[in-house]
């Protein structure tokens, strides 16, 4: 048996069949076992996987019944699972396990050092990089911190494998191989300079040094404002050589020697001292997630004997190994006055807080380090939108850390998005050194001076200060305590990035609350038994509220006042999005709409407009082009209201120039454009429809070139295939939304149009039911125009796409949609009578008559070539070298499939280039031409993977498979089925997904 971790957790049978445990946490027991393989797994750490902090009273026996479960689904193979005290092993052949089989691969290519050892190290690499199946390990577990960190254990490890492959590939000169993938990485982990360093050397190597300076510039702002650092050695060397044109193959990153070695690359002669410390390859039992610190908060009778010990707990040894001195913690006045009590103005500890276990292990983290003479004052900024718990947070944690901090613990509330003023910093700034000691009467006036004396009294003192909804960092220049060993914690509804820049604050964001703590939440505030009872019901409710910990304690508030409600009767005004916010709103300052009403308050006018305007954005994720449409204006006062917006947390940005919102704030923007004149959303859906409109058009020329166009001319947002198909697969529920949005809203010309330009790209990416639920929206809006060549247009296309699933019943309807079209365009020599022959040819076919398909494929290409179709040629040539091979004539199908790649030779990856590739290897192979046909079949299929265009990868790896195996070739083939099975269920295929797993099983009997 064969255990999948490098993606969604799978058992398969010898046969290749999936044996797959049905029940979450059986695959989380599965996968624990199979990452520590050959080692006893104790007890407590299963259910640390399976249910976190708080297992429940059965968990022992939940966990034997797992237990036996999988010992039943792995009898008679040779994985065993025995019961070894204190807990369960799993003992079988290393590479019985992906993860392991990973690791042998990519130890076997590090081991790989002689002269020669580059291209066996490539291999053993791609090998091993293969085996993932998605971009997350342990995919579909619980969500608890421990599958976190061993997911990010894993994901580390592949990023040193991908790194160390792209590395080799580069001293063989290849580097352009590795572009995709290294693309790819950086996008998921935009921070990894690594990763950024060996993808700018890429690119130069491939002959691209703009993307390659791109690369750079975009990594360094990103370092600069979510970490406020400038790039490391490695990246500022790779960048440097795209300057000076220095061959890639002569520069290497500096690195240091890892702890468990490298993962496939060679150690380098010396070692050298990294900008960036790579990730260790570390034991799974390494793995645990970031604990809450937990301390005893003192009296004030007790600070003063706690003093000494906090300092000499938190002071490093000496070097000679000797104690350290302990360290008198001194309470001055000024003017010789009697001693202060130690103040404490933290509010009470929150009741009813849970969860923020990452959050409050960061702050732990960042802030201690503060707490002994030679360090310096640390800086933590919680930020997040309203509502999402930034001061429980912060006073949870202080009131955890008190201990740390004998001297004393201020807080102030400078109310920089409530109701009414903000509160003035001097006159904090009285109140602290008031409780540090200062007698009213000694008080200066004005806040230079008070800000003076705070500074003066704070710099022996270890004070924690907590400073909470901060507007501005100008507010809190004066309220920073200067001593060493004090830790300030700032929470913010901004990102307060000049506070990053100015004093090194470290920033964190606050999210929703993950599905397990809103559980938790919500059975603190309802009982147990409570949501117990609907579990279904409550899971909905949580993921209405969106996680955040106001939403949830508002609708928790509601059914704990009404307690013959059940949790499920207020699951359907919520549901609403007509009645969400007013479910959630109290009629008082704690009520959600309230929130965001103060946070609008502060922002400017084209921001808030653009909030207004996204309502009727039909996507989840905006970008600067789309608002500028919105907004009529240019991409520069677009972005920055963008920024502004991000900046408040009324969006996220998740990429460079991309931003997402929640469906709260999606909401209330609703309700702000319903209170403008009805003109404005009208104008705005038209704006946004042609913006896409022009962009889908734009994409098309990219993927589908005409013969003849220049592969640069008038195409600098979308340079490659590969750039338009990753923004389409991202904005495709945008591209639905307004198609449907459009005729539903009385705008058919626009619905049919945009669906019409978006088929090509659908055609590359896939998302089959999709792209059919689409083009039939955009068909209907076609009939309801009236318009005779509208219809025919839409007909055509929707027939393409009901020709490419499976079924009689669609290849029917598709026939009969391309006669139709084809007998609408008749006597013409337009474009659409171009492709309803093409697409009608290929019904054809699947009817079982082949030769009256080659004709309509030569009728399609002859009134292609009669009228100029250039961008069409290529697709009925390609098509038709297809029918050829059907129809039993390779060589015809070898010329028509080589004429339509000649149409096309300056657009390498374009979509029918891709397709004629295809046509040619199979016309290759049936012509008996094996090595010919093995080198084409290669040479697609790493085209496809380049040009990201998933459909064609998969068609491609399918039939290289079966010329594999008609060949002789059964254990290469099997890795190539396995390839094209991970790639069509990426489709969702699920028709390709099954033959291909009955295709392994009949292999492996």
């Amino acid at each position: 048996m064969f255990v999948r971790l490098l993606g969604p957790v799978e058992l398969q049978a010898a046969d290749g069949r999936s044996v797959e445990p049905a029940a979450a946490k059986r695959r989380a027991t599965l996968a624990l076992l199979a990452l520590e393989l050959g080692r006893t797994v104790p007890v407590e750490r299963f259910f640390e996987l399976l249910w976190g902090d708080e297992p429940p009273a059965q968990a022992r026996a939940a966990l034997q019944g797992h237990i036996a479960a999988l010992r039943k689904l792995i009898a008679g193979s040779d994985l065993v699972l025995s019961t070894r005290s204190p807990g369960y092993r799993l003992d079988g052949p290393a590479d019985a396990v992906d993860a392991s089989l990973f690791e042998q691969l990519a130890a076997r290519a590090a081991a790989e050092d002689s002269p020669g050892g580059d291209r066996a190290a490539t291999a053993l690499l791609r090998r091993a990089l293969d085996l993932w199946n998605g971009p997350t390990a342990l995919a579909g577990l619980p969500d608890t911190g421990l599958r976190d960190a061993l997911a990010d254990r894993l994901r580390r490890s592949r990023a040193v494998a991908l790194e160390a492959w792209a590395e080799r590939l580069l001293r063989l000169g290849l580097g352009a191989e590795a572009v995709a993938g290294l693309d790819q990485a950086l996008e998921s982990d935009p921070l990894n300079e690594q990763v950024a360093a060996v993808l700018v050397l890429c690119l130069t190597q491939a002959g691209r040094p703009r993307d390659a300076v791109d690369v750079y510039h975009r990594t360094r702002r990103r370092l600069a404002a979510e970490l406020g650092v400038g790039p490391g050695s490695a990246l500022r060397s790779a960048a440097s050589g795209v300057r000076t044109g220095e061959p890639a193959q002569r520069r290497t990153l500096a690195r240091a020697v890892v702890p468990g070695g490298l993962i496939g690359r060679p150690g380098p002669a010396a070692p050298v001292a990294p900008a960036v410390r790579p990730a260790a390859v570390l034991p799974f039992a390494s793995c645990k997630p970031t604990p809450r610190p937990v301390a005893t908060r003192p009296s004030a009778a007790s600070a003063s004997a706690t003093s000494s010990a906090a300092s000499a707990a938190r002071v490093p040894a000496q070097k000679d190994g000797n104690a350290p001195r302990p360290v008198a913690a001194e309470v001055r006045s000024p003017r010789g006055a009697a001693p202060a009590p130690v103040p404490d103005q933290l509010p009470r500890s929150p009741a009813g807080f849970v969860g923020r276990s990452r959050e409050l292990g960061w702050l732990g983290e960042r802030l201690p380090i503060s707490a002994y003479p030679g360090g310096s004052g640390g800086i933590g900024v919680l930020v997040g939108p309203a509502g999402s718990g930034k001061t429980a947070t912060a006073l949870r944690w202080a009131h955890d850390a008190a201990a740390g901090y004998p001297d004393g613990r201020l807080f102030a509330d400078l109310n920089g998005f409530g109701p009414g003023r903000p509160t003035d910093p001097a006159t904090v700034l009285g109140r602290f050194l008031r409780a540090l000691g200062v007698p009213a009467a000694e008080l200066p006036e004005d806040r230079p001076a008070r800000a003076a004396l705070y500074r003066s009294l704070s710099r022996d003192r270890r004070l924690l200060v907590v400073l909470d909804d901060v507007r501005d960092t100008a507010d809190l220049a004066d309220l920073l305590p200067v001593g060493p060993g004090c830790a300030t914690v700032v929470t913010s509804r901004r990102t307060l990035e000049d506070l990053v820049v100015s004093e090194g604050a470290a920033v964190l964001r606050l999210g929703p609350l993950p599905g397990p703590d809103a559980r938790r939440l919500l059975e603190q505030l309802l009982g147990r038994t409570r949501v117990a009872a609907e579990p279904e019901a409550t899971d909905r409710l949580a993921e209405l509220c969106g996680g955040l910990p106001l939403a949830l304690r508002i609708a928790a508030a509601r059914l704990a006042t009404r307690p013959g409600w059940a949790i499920a009767d207020l699951v359907p005004e919520l549901a609403d999005d007509r009645t969400r916010l007013h479910a959630l709103d109290t009629r008082g300052a704690t009520s959600l709409r309230a929130a965001l009403d103060l946070t609008l308050r502060h922002i400017p006018d084209t921001a808030t407009h653009l909030l207004a305007l996204l309502a009727v954005h039909p996507g989840a994720e905006t970008d600067v082009p789309a608002a500028a449409a919105l907004l009529g204006a240019g991409p520069a006062e677009a972005g920055d209201a963008l920024a502004v917006l991000a900046a408040h947390h009324l969006l996220t940005e998740v990429s460079p120039g991309r931003y997402r919102r929640c469906d709260l704030v999606r909401l209330y923007g609703a309700e702000l454009l319903d209170g403008r004149p009805a003109t404005e959303r009208t104008a705005a859906t038209a704006a946004l429809a042609d913006h896409y409109l022009t962009t889908v058009a734009h994409g098309a020329a990219v993927i589908q070139p005409a013969a003849g166009d220049s592969p640069r001319a008038g195409r600098p947002r979308f340079p490659s295939v590969r750039s338009i198909l990753d923004w389409f697969q991202a904005e495709e529920p945008a591209v639905r939304g307004l198609v449907a949005a459009a005729s539903e809203g009385g705008d058919p010309d626009r619905a049919w149009r945009l669906a019409y330009r978006a088929d090509g790209l659908y055609y590359s990416v896939g998302r089959r039911a999709d792209r059919l639920a689409c083009l039939r929206t955009g068909l209907d809006a076609a009939d309801r125009t009236g318009d005779p060549a509208a219809v025919a247009a839409m007909e055509a296309v929707t027939a393409r796409a009901l020709s490419a699933l499976r079924g009689r019943g669609r290849t029917a309807e598709a026939h009969r949609l391309a006669r139709r079209a084809v007998d609408r365009t008749s006597g013409t020599g337009d474009t659409v009578r171009v492709q309803a022959l093409t697409v009608l040819a290929v019904t054809t076919a699947a009817a079982g008559r082949p030769a009256e398909a080659v004709r309509l494929g030569e009728q399609a290409i002859a009134l292609a070539e009669a009228h100029g179709h250039a961008e069409h040629a290529p697709y009925a040539l390609s098509n038709t070298a297809g029918l050829y091979g059907l129809a039993g004539e390779p060589v015809r199908a070898l010329e028509r499939a080589r004429e339509a790649r000649a149409l096309l030779a300056e657009h390498p990856l374009a979509v029918f280039h891709l397709s004629a590739m295809i046509n040619e290897a199979h016309a290759l192979q049936l012509l008996g031409r094996r090595t010919e046909a093995e080198e084409a079949w290669r040479q697609t299929a790493e085209r496809c993977r380049s040009a990201g265009a998933v459909h064609l990868h998969a068609v491609a790896e399918r039939h290289f498979a079966e010329f594999l195996l008609a060949t002789g070739r059964a254990p290469e083939a099997v890795g190539t089925l396995h390839a094209a099975r991970g790639l069509y269920g990426r489709l969702g295929d699920t028709t390709a997904v099954r033959e291909l797993d009955e295709r392994l099983t009949a292999l492996s009997g």
